[in-house]
């Protein structure tokens, strides 16, 4: 796997067959994640997770996203051989890819999305400039003038025991926001037992579902599965 590296873009070289007999051949991601093979697990050829480009989100048709979000698989990514990749010198514009993503959420999704989509609206009610503000960067400034700090809030992510003290289930108090990250999000300034840590904020929900915070921290949740 030593000619794809993480952040480069590579090319569906060959022939590639999704289950529903899409095609891949020609499209485009950029590298996010590399496995290598490993027989004990399965797995028997070394791949790679890419996140597609704008050029070729733009490519597929709706039902491309139709099923992916009926299966509750991700539209955005795709998992691949490295047998059929080549890598190319060509870059993305990650301001472009996030706003891409929020494009299409809005044109196919969030009309179904009821309450939590009126929510999601207010999110980017604000106008920024989409060449210096991610729509992260939106969420983030929408939680800060809405959450009432602190909040009373339950961790929904099943942890490992050496991931730290926090297991699924346990129950912390919401102090602020941390700024984001494009893999992990808004991250979330939490109290647990007196002492400060940084965590998700997707890991979170609040104690009290039915609060405005408890509404504010479901939409953002929603809204970050939706567009993965």
């Amino acid at each position: 796997m030593e000619n794809i590296q993480i952040g480069k873009v590579v090319i569906v070289r060959d022939s590639f067959l999704t289950e529903d007999e899409r095609d891949l051949k020609g499209q485009k991601g950029i590298v996010r994640m590399l496995y290598d093979a490993d027989p004990t697990d399965d797995q028997t050829r070394d791949e790679v997770m890419v996140e597609w480009t704008p050029e070729t989100l733009d490519s597929f048709e709706d039902d491309y996203f139709y099923d992916a979000f009926d299966e509750e698989i991700s539209w955005t990514s795709y998992i691949l051989p490295t047998e059929v990749l080549e890598q190319t010198d060509e870059t993305v514009d990650e301001f472009e890819l996030a706003w891409k993503k929020q494009e299409i959420f809005t044109r196919l999704f969030l009309d179904g999305l009821g309450r939590d989509g009126k929510l999601i609206v207010k999110a980017f009610e604000k106008p920024v400039d989409p060449s210096k503000y991610m729509p992260l960067d939106c969420w983030l400034d929408y939680l800060n003038h809405s959450l009432k700090f602190p909040v009373k809030c339950k961790v929904c992510f099943p942890y490992d025991e050496e991931d730290g003290p926090m297991q699924e289930g346990s129950r912390v108090s919401l102090t602020g926001l941390n700024g984001v990250d494009r893999t992990l999000g808004i991250l979330a300034e939490v109290e647990f037992h007196e002492r400060p840590y940084v965590l998700p904020l997707q890991d979170l929900s609040s104690a009290d579902s039915y609060s405005k915070d408890g509404k504010y921290l479901d939409a953002y949740g929603l809204w970050l599965v939706c567009i993965s």
